[in-house]
């Protein structure tokens, strides 16, 4: 039994930041990702996703079907996600938290 993995598509997709983003904040830009990837993770996982994945495929496919979930939530982020990333950056570097 195999299993094909391709990347999802989103559209519309929201555009990355450029060159002039600020380099100095690009590890709280990489922490909001990891958030939002997670949250999309738990709606996955909620949405009985992970379970559609494995069905009667015993304990391997529970463990196997968690990390598909968290791969599938990164590339949806990577894809362009929900914007939560973005509103969680622009909320840390407008106050000045991801500066340190």
């Amino acid at each position: 039994m195999s299993f094909l993995v391709e990347k999802p598509t989103l559209s519309p997709q929201l555009p990355k930041p450029g060159p002039a983003a600020n380099t100095t904040n690009d590890g709280a830009m990489q922490k909001a990702k990891e958030f939002e990837a997670i949250f999309v993770a738990q709606m996955l996982k909620y949405t009985s996703f992970s379970d559609a994945l494995v069905r009667e495929s015993g304990f391997g496919g529970d463990a196997y079907s968690g990390l598909l979930t968290q791969r599938y939530a990164e590339q949806i982020v990577e894809g362009g996600g929900f914007g939560l990333a973005e509103k969680i950056y622009h909320q840390l570097t407008k106050n000045g938290a991801a500066s340190s």
